[in-house]
């Protein structure tokens, strides 16, 4: 279904549709199409490349000042006062 479900977006933009592609090339074209989709809209693309382990190969080359650390967010100092088993994420 997913290829039905990704042909539909793709007809709604005037874009030719996706014809018999592997699992592989089916999940590359929906983040491509998530990628223009979402475009600005409250970090998709970052959530997704960090759900998929893709976010530090794909930000290294392009973000010269990318560090690794950074896709985890620091916890805020009031937190970790109040909770003494916090620890503060690596990096901040």
């Amino acid at each position: 279904g997913a290829l039905q479900d990704l042909n539909k977006i793709r007809s709604r933009a005037g874009l030719p549709a996706y014809i018999a592609l592997t699992d592989e090339e089916i999940i590359e074209a929906i983040l491509q199409e998530r990628q223009h989709e979402f475009f600005c809209e409250f970090g998709h693309r970052f959530f997704d490349l960090k759900r998929l382990n893709l976010i530090d190969q794909l930000l290294t080359p392009t973000k010269s000042n990318w560090k690794s650390y950074c896709q985890q967010w620091p916890i805020p100092e009031q937190e970790i006062l109040k909770n003494s088993n916090l620890t503060q994420n690596t990096g901040y």
